[in-house]
Formats: structure tokens, sequence, C-alpha cells
């Protein structure tokens, strides 16, 4: 009922409004049914099975998020980092990204685009002393 009052409130005021909503059915292969005519999302975690994507898709899903995989090897990765650094070493550096690999996925060099359309006073340069 709350996904049917989302769809009809998005309707009746005429926005492009994406609505997002969640189950946490263990039966989900039949709730998928129920929702044909729209893409169903699907997050890792609590009592879904794991399945790979190409059984995911052939069940029906079109869109799949990995949080607790994303976080999990995040946390590994700074857990065997800081273990490393408190036994003296450094990571080793091909596992490093670079620093302009870094300053583009945190998304500074969109950042410093914008800074020059804008002509702000901050620049990369004063960013990197």
């Amino acid at each position: 009922m709350r996904i049917k009052d989302a769809i009809d409130a998005r309707e009746e005021s005429g926005s492009d409004i994406v609505i997002v909503a969640r189950t946490d059915s263990r039966h989900f292969v039949r709730f998928l049914h129920c929702f044909q005519k729209w893409p169903i999302c699907l997050k890792e975690g609590g009592k879904t099975p794991i399945l790979n994507l190409i059984e995911l898709e052939e069940i029906g899903f079109e869109i799949v998020c990995y949080p607790l995989s994303l976080i999990g090897v995040s946390i590994r990765a700074m857990k065997d980092a800081l273990t490393a650094i408190k036994c003296g070493c450094l990571p080793p550096l091909a596992s490093l990204p670079s620093f302009d690999e870094i300053t583009e996925t945190l998304g500074f060099n969109a950042y410093y685009e914008e800074e020059k359309r804008y002509g702000t006073s901050t620049s990369q340069r004063d960013f990197q002393r």
C-alpha cells in the first residue's frame, strides 16, 4: 500500500520522482512477479540468498546494490593497512592509488573545473600544499 500511495502521489503531482521501495521478503522471487512493470532492485545482505549476477538477472532483478561487500572490503583493506603501519611498514605501493586517482575518484577534479568556471580563489595548487 505504501508503494501504491507513493506512486499515486507522484502521478498526482506530475513529478518525475523515482520511487525506491524495499522488502525483507524471504519469498523474493514470488514478490518480483507482482511488480513486473518496474525495475526491481536487490540489496545484498539480511536473509536474501547470495546469488551471482546471472542468477539474479534470470530471476528478474535489474539493479543490484552491494553495500556490504563494498564496506567489507574497505574495512579489510583499512585494517590490513593499519596493521602494516603499526608493525612499522607501509602498505605496498602497488596497492595504493596515485594522488591523481584519489582526487579524480573523490571528485576534486570536477570541483576544480567548477572553481575555474566561477572564478573562486582556491586552487588545486593550494590544496596540494
